[in-house]
């Protein structure tokens, strides 16, 4: 008789079985620390606010578990602490899919509000009250509470939040960055440049940060501490405006005009329209020539740039010195306009403090900010007037004008119809 005994052939089929088995189990381990190796990476790249970096592994850990609710949370918070917030909202649903902590949930909810400048009493109470019992993400907390006082122009609170980020983490770079923010909206120079001068001994690649506090030397006239700044950062991106115009005007108020108006005349070449540019070359040829050379820099400037204060400012001097009174009565309105804003502006806020959830002083803050020519900071005030009421007719007035203007006449026909009509169907509010 052929053939392999019955009891061999058994134990051949057990082995077999054992060894796909065995397969099967390494290949799912394989699977799960695939997952967890690009978990813990996307922490560390979080941790370090790599947030770009961190959402691509957490993509990779997700196309391996799509239902992993630890990934699942991490890429909301990664994606809210990053600006993204429809991307958080819906890694929050997954989360909630596959019914992750309800507690976890709720607080990463209201640090969502928070961060976007929805500063409703319950959120505040019931962040604050988290911060007080010591929560562990109690830095997070803060760090959203800031950034939200921040866009609601809640100052003084903002550098409470990040006063006491500070104390926990005196390391904590962004928070400098975000005080020294705050300080500056508070006129307090010295106290940002500090802050900004620490958070670059932190974090010395930061060239944002190295940028404003070059800015911030030129305008509290310290050209030479600004130069050093600048002359760093031209070593990286020599052909970068903002740079080369600060070089510019580092070189005017040191009064080496002939290499000031070189790097203007560079810039303008490459950048015809850039208005601070224009601007700056006028205040340069107004200090060698006087006014007369100087009226048709400022001209296009303030043509460019109408809502800059300092641009009209310049512009309104140059033609009082001209004699042009007639045309300098105009800009002396245009420039008050733009003084009233500001205060109007400052009140607006109070009221959406006092009233979080009434549409009306929101969609007010956005047209004044538009109106000078803050378009990012404006629609993000009228996108937050029609999450409150989103059949609200003034704003979808207001965005049909904005995007009649950008040409974009199909969304400025949908803001219009809800306008006239009260619809309550969720539009499409984009910033630039």
């Amino acid at each position: 008789m052929s053939g392999v005994a019955p009891g061999r052939r058994s134990v051949r089929w057990c082995y077999f079985l054992w060894a796909a088995g065995a397969a099967a189990l390494l290949a799912l381990g394989a699977w799960w620390g695939w997952a967890e190796y690009h978990l813990r990476a996307a922490c560390r790249l979080a941790d370090r606010r790599a947030f770009d970096q961190a959402l691509d592994h957490l993509g990779r850990c997700l196309q391996a578990r799509p239902h992993y609710g630890d990934a699942l949370f991490l890429k909301a918070r990664t994606a809210r602490r990053a600006g993204l917030y429809e991307e958080a909202e819906e890694a929050l649903s997954g989360c909630k899919d596959v019914q992750y902590d309800p507690d976890a949930l709720d607080l990463e909810r209201a640090l969502l509000h928070a961060q976007q400048g929805n500063l409703e009493k319950w959120v505040q109470g019931y962040l604050w009250s988290r911060v007080n019992s010591g929560h562990p993400d109690t830095d997070l907390i803060l760090e959203a509470l800031a950034q939200g006082y921040l866009k609601s122009y809640q100052l003084a609170s903002a550098v409470q939040c990040l006063d006491q980020w500070l104390e926990r983490r005196p390391d904590a770079a962004q928070a400098l960055v975000w005080r020294a923010e705050a300080h500056v909206r508070l006129h307090n120079a010295s106290a940002a440049i500090k802050d900004y001068t620490q958070a670059l001994e932190l974090e010395p690649q930061r060239d944002d940060v190295r940028l404003r506090l070059a800015e911030l030397c030129l305008q509290q006239n310290r050209p030479r501490s600004a130069l050093d700044h600048f002359r760093r950062l031209s070593e990286g991106q020599s052909d970068d405006p903002a740079t080369l115009l600060g070089l510019a005007r580092c070189h005017r108020q040191l009064g080496q005009t002939d290499e000031a108006r070189r790097l203007l005349d560079r810039l303008l070449s490459e950048h015809p329209g850039h208005a601070a540019a224009l601007g700056e070359r006028g205040q340069l040829e107004r200090s060698v020539h006087g006014a007369a050379e100087a009226e048709k820099w400022l001209r296009q400037a303030v043509t460019a740039a109408p809502y800059e204060r300092e641009l009209v400012y310049n512009y309104l001097l140059c033609l009082e010195e001209l004699g042009k009174r007639d045309e300098a009565g105009r800009w002396r309105e245009r420039l008050q306009q733009i003084e009233d804003d500001v205060r109007r502006l400052a009140e607006v806020v109070q009221q959406i403090t006092r009233a979080p959830n009434d549409p009306g002083p929101r969609c007010e803050a956005g047209v004044l900010l538009l109106r000078n020519g803050q378009n990012e900071e404006g629609l993000r005030w009228l996108a937050s007037a029609l999450q409150r009421d989103a059949g609200h007719r003034p704003t979808h007035r207001v965005l049909a004008d904005y995007y009649e203007r950008k040409g974009d006449p199909a969304l400025a026909a949908r803001h219009r119809q809800a306008a006239e009509q009260g619809l309550g169907e969720e539009l499409r509010v984009e910033y630039p």
